[in-house]
């Protein structure tokens, strides 16, 4: 799971994923993250590239689409 620290601002609650937190490796990584919106009451993400593996950006892998489309976006909806 990547590290995160909830943030309240004048925009309202997002998840921080620290830069040096760990990175987002599965889709099992991005519903770690869907989770943690839902506990939080958050549909926002604050993630940097530097959690990213080089993966996620080379298509072919699959990674980006099982992280980014292929969750369960009618129950829990965050914006990346």
């Amino acid at each position: 799971m990547i590290a995160y620290r909830v943030v309240t601002d004048s925009a309202g609650v997002y998840l921080f994923c620290l830069p040096d937190g760990g990175m987002l490796v599965s889709e099992a990584s991005a519903m770690d993250l869907v989770a943690a919106c839902g506990e939080h009451q958050t549909d926002r993400v604050l993630i940097y590239q530097g959690n990213l593996r080089d993966a996620f950006f080379q298509l072919k892998t699959g990674l980006a689409g099982l992280c980014c489309s292929d969750l369960p976006y009618t129950t829990y909806a965050p914006r990346w």
